[in-house]
């Protein structure tokens, strides 16, 4: 590959960061200033992974015979390694990577010494781009742009020399993800997506040889905008991630008074805090329980009958069995709550406004209240909104069906079959769908 096109796909790896970004990249720096931040984190990063791997490394040809003859999984996050990790375990020959920074999983000196040779070429770049907003997103994360050289040459190395049968990932749309599915179409090797979390319209055009997703909304969501659903075989098999929680969603609910709030990282602490005071003035005797996202990195709410829970530290059916209502902005866990059984309602919890990136409300999947009066109202009334069955399905193929809370065993035998569809037809009458958006196979 010539160097020219080379550069021009690590830039349209990290294109997915403009349209979905924290507040902060947007703020305007100096580009030289940007570029030292660049080289200062590349070889900060560079250093703390020597130290973490007490400065052990190893060849390409280590990785080879670890992956050789292997179905890898590629994890580089929590909620990645969540959404495949029973998958992993029911499949054969399987290798995990869960941790990029562990030299005995993964090439990461590798990806920093390609990175550092590419450095000047990614900066040269970057300097040329048209001002504007996409420029001073980049800027904010040029080491990703520069990171990407490392893992695409890394990736291409892997599929090329490795003899790996398949890559298994649940990420589609990150630098480093989407250079691995690029090098797995360019040398033949079996790609399966996973979806780890609902999408928007705006994700990329799906690229996996196979494609497991929740349901029709997923589906209609990949074919939206332009793009096309002819590259990746699609298997509408529903939430994999949620077959935990099915075993807990009968449970016998009583009035705790008990509210959680799910926040990430692009809501607001003062927003937060102001909810929590109101709520807990207006409903004496209740309390509330606060669980945030892996990506939360403001302060915490700290204040009478109020608890703070952490994704990293406590299981989801955990804080969903302490409540009996989650109030949430804009997010997924929405979807986790409707699948365990909890009502849950929209709220707009920073100072943006209301969003709908998922069509959780447009769908009428997930009730919005636009208003604090309403909400405490609401909240008093004890009368909970919950959607159709028809209506989860759109987002979860399997929600209720009779393979439900099963989902991870059936995607371990469609991989251990070696991505075989007869196996599934004869195990479970796997059915093939044709409509308007696109052809998809289904368990009815």
């Amino acid at each position: 590959m010539k160097k020219r096109k080379f550069i021009s796909l690590c830039f349209k790896f990290n294109d997915f960061i403009y349209t979905e970004h924290f507040k902060e990249l947007e703020a305007v720096h100096n580009p030289i200033y940007n570029v030292f931040k660049a080289l200062y984190i590349l070889a900060k990063g560079c250093i703390r992974d020597l130290l973490y791997n007490r400065f052990k490394l190893h060849l390409f040809s280590y990785y080879y015979k670890q992956y050789a003859g292997r179905n890898v999984f590629f994890s580089p996050t929590l909620n990645n390694r969540r959404a495949v990790e029973h998958i992993a375990e029911e499949t054969e020959k399987a290798y995990h990577i869960i941790d990029i920074h562990d030299s005995e999983q993964f090439p990461v000196f590798q990806v920093y010494l390609y990175s550092f040779i590419y450095v000047f070429s990614i900066i040269r770049q970057y300097i040329v781009m048209d001002s504007g907003i996409k420029k001073t997103i980049a800027g904010n994360i040029l080491i990703n742009y520069i990171l990407t050289t490392g893992y695409f040459i890394v990736f291409c190395r892997i599929c090329k020399n490795a003899s790996i049968q398949s890559v298994i990932l649940s990420n589609d749309h990150t630098f480093i993800n989407r250079p691995l599915i690029k090098s797995a179409q360019m040398y033949h090797v079996k790609s399966l997506y996973i979806q780890h979390a609902s999408v928007a319209d705006y994700y990329p055009q799906l690229s996996c040889t196979y494609s497991v997703l929740d349901g029709l909304d997923s589906m209609a969501k990949y074919a939206s905008n332009g793009k096309s659903l002819d590259h990746t075989t699609i298997l509408l098999l529903g939430a994999s991630r949620y077959d935990g929680l099915v075993s807990g969603r009968e449970r016998i609910t009583h009035n705790q008074k008990k509210i959680g709030i799910g926040i990430n990282g692009l809501d607001d602490y003062e927003t937060i805090q102001e909810i929590c005071k109101k709520i807990l003035a207006d409903l004496p005797g209740y309390e509330i329980i606060i669980r945030a996202h892996p990506n939360w990195a403001k302060s915490k709410v700290q204040m009478p009958n109020v608890t703070w829970t952490s994704a990293l530290d406590e299981e989801i059916r955990v804080f969903f069995n302490r409540i009996d209502i989650l109030i949430s902005n804009d997010s997924c866990v929405h979807f986790d709550a409707i699948k365990y059984g909890v009502p849950t309602v929209m709220y707009t919890l920073n100072k943006d406004g209301f969003s709908d990136q998922y069509s959780y409300v447009t769908s009428g999947f997930v009730k919005y209240i636009p208003d604090y009066i309403t909400l405490v109202s609401y909240l008093k009334s004890g009368e909970y909104y919950m959607p159709a069955i028809d209506l989860v399905r759109k987002y979860d193929n399997s929600y209720k069906r009779e393979y439900e809370g099963n989902t991870s065993y059936i995607i371990a035998e469609f991989i251990n079959s070696h991505f075989d569809l007869m196996t599934l037809r004869q195990n479970y009458n796997l059915e093939k769908i044709e409509t308007e958006i696109g052809t998809f196979y289904q368990i009815p």
